[in-house]
């Protein structure tokens, strides 16, 4: 079930955009960055905004090295589309997962 809500996801979105799904009973987005395909959970949680509809981007760090991110549209929050982590806000990990395109 989850290979054809993701496929038909990838089918509805843009190179830049996040799509929401139901997955199982669970909201997800799914994003697609530089040719990686992540998933999510769907809301952000410091106070449930719709992460599909925040900003996805690219940092370099020179200790930990590249990661790219979802911003939250409502406060800012920056969570790694790899691994979940808080990346710049102030609450706990996302859980993000990568998924193979």
């Amino acid at each position: 079930r989850f290979r054809s809500v993701h496929s038909s996801a990838l089918r509805k979105m843009s190179i830049w955009a996040g799509q929401p799904a139901r997955v199982q009973g669970r909201d997800i987005v799914f994003f697609r960055f530089e040719g990686k395909v992540f998933a999510s959970d769907a809301l952000c949680p410091h106070q449930g905004a719709h992460l599909w509809e925040g900003e996805i981007g690219d940092i370099e760090d020179m200790v930990t090295g590249r990661h790219c991110f979802v911003t939250c549209p409502v406060h800012k929050f920056q969570f790694d589309l790899a691994t979940g982590a808080l990346l710049e806000g102030g609450h706990g990990a996302q859980g993000c997962k990568p998924l193979r395109t």
